[in-house]
């Protein structure tokens, strides 16, 4: 049975002073006009994402209660794409572009497209997988208005219709996907299933209207044929199964395109998914410091967890700690490896205990390691502890005498698996971080199923354990058990290095010390080790990066955040969904920055 939500998940701060006053703000469809989301979150300022069925009802909302007529927002959905077009190619008359259209709304904003790409000179090409009688509504009278501006769409329908296609396809500057739209739920079938795969063997540059048709918009699995997109346009608002693995590999650039709709069309009260963006880490962290402080005031942060062979996961934590502002910083260690820890960490401090013949933690040692945590702001429990039974044990045991906030991590996670109900029962706040194999052991899953649904494992997670959980992995996910989920858009491949976790680790506990709640402790914390990640892959390339090389980049990620104002802006109408960018620098890893994916 699900574990209720605990009272800690009120996300209002443990005695801090106020936000930051700067709030970020986002552009409408109205040039200069601004506004700033409200999300049932205190993460106030990160970008919404939404589902299918959040956007159709949205849509419904503006239609039906608001009377805004339907073609407006097709219209303004088609020119949100001309407009990225005429951008990207610097202009578009004289450009060969092949439009490929479905029957449905993602068709009739394919006509819209075309339209006006024929009236700024472009040559234009409209393939339709349908029967031009199955066009209705919206479709139909941008279908119509496409005629009367000299374009035929052609069939593509047959086998003989396809190859006129593929002709086509193989002369253009740029093909645009208006095939399929966010109600897709299976994998394409023909005529459009033929259709994406000679758009993505034809090699030139693809715009897709939405999403690329073949994804799925909720969850960012991708179960048959998909388009390999340059280059996605989505509308209002990021759809959350874009910013999942594999879809978001589909994607390209990840743009976001006003339909001109007020915000009243996105409020609503129940819990929502988020994008974490610099602004919105940037005002949930501590407040700056006061002349008047001492390091008591920023908190004490313990690291439980160590064995033979595996002291550097302590090491590393208590760094990333330390490095995220923590006032004090104690390792709590198996005897045996108490000196060479010491040896590692200058400026914190060590608390040795007693350990078994495997060299981990012995159970004898859980009344000596909570007598040393009795004053802690934050405990991280589990860096390299060791899968030994003794070792598991410890951690069972700590995690119900707790009250303080966990991270929970690595071998501190294994000692739960299969006995999710034991980890429930714990009244500390507690903050999850596993990895897809460590969730998978926790839920009982195969890896596998894990990252076949990463939404659905981590609100599964969280919805049995009442806990915050990470679920780390490209696009690492944030969820809580009120129903909130945020995905962060940092970090790279370089990162799949031993101990980059436990850097994360510390991280949090240090965030969480700061007396901020799970939820910013934890998103704050992934955005920035993620970022930090990039700046170490910046200097050294992702092939180089080791564990350390974040704790080092995690002053230089901290201060990027208050560099924040930029614009991401394109255009009043088009915004650039991506995590961060410093000077001429791009990753290739964060949404809005992987190019061809063929």
């Amino acid at each position: 049975m699900a574990a209720s939500a605990p009272a800690f998940w009120s996300g209002k701060r443990r005695e801090t002073g106020p936000l930051p006053s700067a709030v970020p703000r986002l552009t409408t469809g109205r040039a200069k006009a601004i506004i700033a989301p409200s999300l049932p979150s205190s993460l106030r300022t990160t970008m919404e994402a939404l589902t299918a069925a959040e956007m159709r009802e949205a849509d419904r909302h503006c239609l039906e209660d608001l009377g805004m007529p339907g073609p407006v927002l097709m219209e303004n959905a088609g020119l949100r794409c001309v407009e990225l077009l005429d951008l990207k190619l610097r202009q578009v008359g004289g450009k060969r572009i092949v439009v490929c259209a479905g029957k449905g709304n993602n068709g009739g904003d394919g006509f819209v497209i075309a339209r006006h790409l024929a009236l700024a000179g472009a040559r234009v090409r409209v393939f339709l997988t349908a029967a031009t009688d199955e066009l209705e509504g919206d479709a139909h009278l941008n279908f119509a208005a496409l005629l009367a501006v000299g374009v035929r769409p052609e069939p593509a329908v047959t086998g003989p219709q396809r190859r006129n296609l593929t002709t086509a396809l193989s002369a253009a500057d740029v093909a645009v996907d208006a095939l399929l739209g966010t109600g897709l739920t299976g994998a394409p079938r023909d005529p459009a299933a033929s259709v994406i795969r000679a758009i993505n063997r034809s090699g030139c540059r693809v715009l897709a209207v939405d999403l690329p048709s073949g994804s799925n918009a909720d969850n960012g699995q991708v179960p048959g044929d998909a388009v390999h997109a340059d280059w996605t346009v989505t509308f209002a608002r990021p759809k959350v199964g874009l910013l999942l693995h594999p879809a978001a590999e589909y994607c390209g650039e990840l743009f976001v395109g006003s339909l001109g709709v007020p915000e009243s069309a996105f409020a609503r009260r129940e819990p929502c998914a988020a994008v974490l963006t610099a602004e919105s880490v940037g005002a949930a962290l501590p407040p700056p410091r006061l002349p008047d402080t001492h390091k008591g005031t920023y908190g004490r942060v313990f690291v439980v967890g160590g064995s033979t062979g595996m002291s550097g996961a302590v090491v590393l934590a208590c760094r990333g700690a330390l490095r995220a502002g923590a006032g004090l910083t104690t390792a709590v260690v198996p005897r045996g490896i108490n000196a060479s820890v010491e040896a590692a960490l200058i400026e914190a401090t060590s608390v040795p205990t007693d350990e078994c013949a495997s060299g981990s933690f012995s159970v004898s040692a859980v009344p000596e390691i909570l007598s040393a945590v009795s004053g802690a702001d934050a405990v991280a429990l589990g860096p390299g502890l060791s899968r030994h039974e003794e070792a598991a044990e410890v951690a069972a045991l700590l995690l119900e005498e707790l009250a303080c906030p966990v991270v929970l991590d690595a071998d501190g996670l294994t000692a739960f698996g299969g006995r999710l109900d034991r980890l429930a029962r714990s009244r500390a706040p507690r903050v999850l971080t596993p990895h897809p194999g460590e969730a998978a052991a926790l839920l009982c899953w195969t890896v596998a199923e894990v990252q076949r649904d990463r939404r659905a494992a981590v609100e599964r997670l969280t919805a049995e354990t009442g806990s915050a959980v990470v679920l780390k992995g490209s696009r690492t996910l944030v969820a809580l058990p009120t129903g909130e989920l945020r995905v962060n858009v940092t970090g790279n491949p370089g990162m799949a290095t031993g101990g980059s976790g436990d850097v994360l680790t510390g991280l949090i506990a240090a965030l969480l010390a700061q007396r901020l709640p799970p939820l910013e402790a934890a998103c704050a914390g992934v955005f920035l080790h993620g970022l930090a990640g990039d700046l170490a892959a910046r200097s050294r390339g992702e092939q180089s990066v080791v564990a350390g090389d974040l704790v080092d980049a995690l002053p230089d990620a901290f201060g990027c955040l208050p560099d924040v104002d930029r614009s991401q802006h394109l255009t009043p109408r088009l915004r650039r969904l991506a995590p961060l960018e410093v000077g001429a620098w791009s990753t290739g890893s964060g949404c809005g920055t992987m190019r061809d994916h063929r």
